[in-house]
């Protein structure tokens, strides 16, 4: 099975990617920076989301084959994950985020409008990625340190034997409006466990599909926050991508790296796995890839310096209803 290409990525040799990511659409977009900024957007690994000092991040987005630059943006936290909003605001919210009491924490997401700083919020520590919804919903997907609050080192969780701060993400999955004020969060369905560390996020149109440590089913969230959820027979896929019917599942880490099944999701049970012998158009298999995400039912990978696709038609057709 062999992805086709999108677009080579919109870099020139003194530019550095800060973040991939895929709009509410699936259009692919790239956050870059000048090379002698990387470091700087990068940060120090001391936990804090602030920047040592403002970086220049230019917003790229990919529709029909053609980058088109959103604009070229001042960002001062650290790594940012990119979303554009529904109404064309573009929101760039650090994976980390310090409390600095009980009460305040660093205000590491920012909302841009025309280029320009438009409000500064907080949405937790420990962010493993951010999709936003078509309804303008940020949904944010946490590891275990933003679920246990990292027992304390960025100021979260256990902070003694009788003291607890609850962590923003301590669900492992939050919803936020476009000012970070949240809204709902994941309740697991029934029989399945608590959340520790989301793995992979999948939000489209108002459906959000996530699979996460340690149980790592499918579970879907509806529009209206029906639960369902479907055990899966491979465990750690980060990437999913479904059409509510099928669903191909991917892992891009540790001793299964590369792996990528099909399954059809029946009645509480994702059944049939089928191995996809998944291949970027040169013949490398997938798992040369650095990046590699789930959007609607399509599966978006990074390779190199060029952006591939792999649609879940493109495997097998659509099943009858």
């Amino acid at each position: 099975m062999t992805l086709r290409e999108v677009a080579p990525l919109p870099l020139t040799p003194d530019t550095s990617v800060v973040r991939l990511a895929l709009d509410d659409r699936g259009a692919p977009m790239v956050a870059a920076t000048p090379r002698e900024f990387a470091d700087v957007a990068r940060g120090t690994g001391a936990g804090s989301g602030l920047a040592e000092r403002p970086y220049p991040v230019t917003v790229h987005r990919c529709e029909r084959g053609s980058w088109t630059s959103l604009g070229t943006l001042i960002c001062d936290v650290v790594s940012p994950h990119l979303q554009v909003l529904p109404d064309g605001a573009i929101a760039l919210i650090s994976p980390f985020c310090r409390r600095i009491s009980a009460d305040v924490m660093e205000e590491t997401a920012v909302r841009y409008r025309d280029g320009v700083p438009e409000r500064r919020f907080a949405l937790g520590d420990g962010i493993e990625d951010v999709q936003v919804s078509g309804d303008g919903v940020v949904w944010a997907a946490f590891s275990d340190r933003g679920t246990t609050g990292d027992f304390g080192v960025a100021g979260w969780g256990r902070l003694g034997r009788d003291e607890w701060v609850d962590p923003v993400g301590m669900s492992g999955l939050v919803a936020f409006t476009g000012d970070g004020t949240p809204v709902a969060e994941l309740d697991p369905p029934a029989g399945l466990t608590h959340a520790v560390d989301c793995f992979a996020l999948n939000v489209w149109d108002r459906e959000v599909w996530v699979s996460y440590f340690p149980d790592f089913a499918i579970v879907c969230r509806s529009a209206t926050g029906q639960l369902r959820a479907w055990s899966m027979p491979v465990a750690g896929s980060d990437a999913i991508c479904t059409d509510g019917k099928r669903a191909i599942a991917y892992t891009s880490y540790g001793i299964h790296r590369g792996r990528c099944v099909q399954v059809t999701l029946a009645d509480g049970q994702a059944e049939l796995p089928v191995p996809l012998d998944a291949r970027l158009p040169d013949g490398a298999p997938l798992r040369s890839a650095q990046w590699v995400r789930g959007k609607g039912a399509a599966l978006h990978a990074v390779a190199g310096s060029r952006w591939y696709r792999l649609d879940l038609d493109d495997v097998a057709p659509r099943p009858a209803c």
